[in-house]
């Protein structure tokens, strides 16, 4: 009886991370191509539930094929891979910024990443002194 409450608790878990993408990132319950006026006559909790079934069946497809990442792995990606990306695109947008002359938002950046280097260098600094066990 663990074993089902432990995974329905997982499924429900990915229902809700599925509903919040399709929420904040596919328009919710409006239409997929919004120009096509047709499409408008399907209700908006059919255009939900489809996204939702899609945006699940992937995740759950993604989840069975790809090997499962141990904790210090995925800490190790993180910051590794992930954090240099941000960091990239981070970049980028500050370029756009600069290129379509908001200066202002560009100051802001530079500020916000100025900050970000006192933060990492303040944690790296501090834990020199811890041992690793």
């Amino acid at each position: 009886m663990t074993f089902a409450c432990f995974f329905l608790g997982e499924y429900s878990s990915i229902i809700l991370m599925c509903s919040l993408f399709v929420v904040l990132f596919l328009g919710g319950w409006l239409p997929l191509i919004p120009s096509i006026k047709i499409l408008y006559m399907i209700p908006g909790w059919i255009w939900f539930s489809f996204k939702i079934v899609f945006i699940m069946f992937f995740f759950i497809w993604v989840r069975a094929t790809l090997p499962r990442y141990r904790f210090d792995q995925l800490m190790m990606l993180g910051w590794t891979v992930i954090l240099p990306l941000s960091f990239g695109l981070l970049f980028f947008t500050i370029s756009l910024l600069w290129i379509y002359d908001m200066h202002l938002y560009v100051y802001f950046m530079y500020f916000v990443i100025i900050i970000w280097i006192i933060f990492l260098l303040y944690n790296y600094f501090i834990n020199l002194n811890v041992s690793r066990v």
